[in-house]
């Protein structure tokens, strides 16, 4: 009669779970970085100057360092501030009143000068315009984009050293896959395919944002058809 295999205890299943995720960290740290180190990702001050900030009022001035000009309606410019006539009635002596400047008007100082009605009222003064003075035409500046030409240019080199780490990851990520599956060691075989599961993810996760929808879609799906296969393969044994 053949003698029956012995199950492996409680501690001889914790001890290989824990050695499969000590594993799979190890080899995905190491697979990450590997790309990362030889297949370095660009860096955006090589491409834009993060250092020097300026303003720029015209578009001449903005399209010349590469920026793009963004015209700003003219409803939306703030209101001109018209000069006029600002009165404050003061409390004082009629012979104050003339030191300061003002005009006595019964028992009130009047003191006039020119300001803007905002200003005017801040101290709660009363403004009137003055007559013959015509009101100037409100500034309205547009706003620059100095960084547009060097933020596409980091962009399409993003987006290609993205796509490369995508396959990259995907290629060596379903290697170890294989050769996961073919481990006969428990703890060992887990942690490769657990590993190889995240780099594939990896790579997915830099890609994705540039993979139309149905790419998306068709992704998610190759992966849950692999998951399943994966879950077949090792649970038949």
């Amino acid at each position: 009669m053949p003698k029956q295999q012995e199950k492996p205890s409680v501690f001889s299943r914790v001890k290989q779970t824990f050695l499969a995720i000590c594993f799979a960290i190890v080899l995905v740290s190491f697979v990450i970085y590997g790309i990362n180190t030889i297949y370095e990702p660009p860096k955006y001050e090589d491409y834009c100057n993060t250092q020097e900030y300026r303003q720029y009022f015209s578009e001449g001035d903005c399209l010349s360092v590469g920026g793009k000009w963004y015209d700003v309606p003219k409803e939306s410019c703030p209101p001109s501030e018209c000069p006029g006539s600002c009165s404050h009635k003061l409390g004082v002596m009629s012979d104050e009143c003339a030191v300061v400047g003002g005009t006595l008007l019964g028992e009130k100082c009047v003191l006039n000068y020119v300001a803007s009605a905002s200003v005017c009222g801040s101290y709660g003064g009363s403004w009137s315009p003055i007559k013959g003075i015509s009101c100037p035409e409100p500034k309205c500046f547009g706003n620059c984009d100095a960084q547009y030409t060097c933020n596409m240019n980091y962009n399409a080199v993003r987006e290609k050293w993205n796509r490369n780490v995508f396959f990259v990851a995907l290629i060596i990520g379903l290697i170890l896959l294989f050769v996961g599956l073919n481990v006969t060691l428990p703890s060992v075989s887990g942690g490769i395919i657990s590993g190889a599961t995240v780099i594939v993810g990896y790579g997915i996760v830099n890609y994705w944002g540039e993979l139309g929808k149905y790419w998306r879609l068709a992704l998610l799906g190759a992966l849950l058809a692999l998951l399943v296969w994966i879950a077949y393969k090792k649970l038949r044994k």
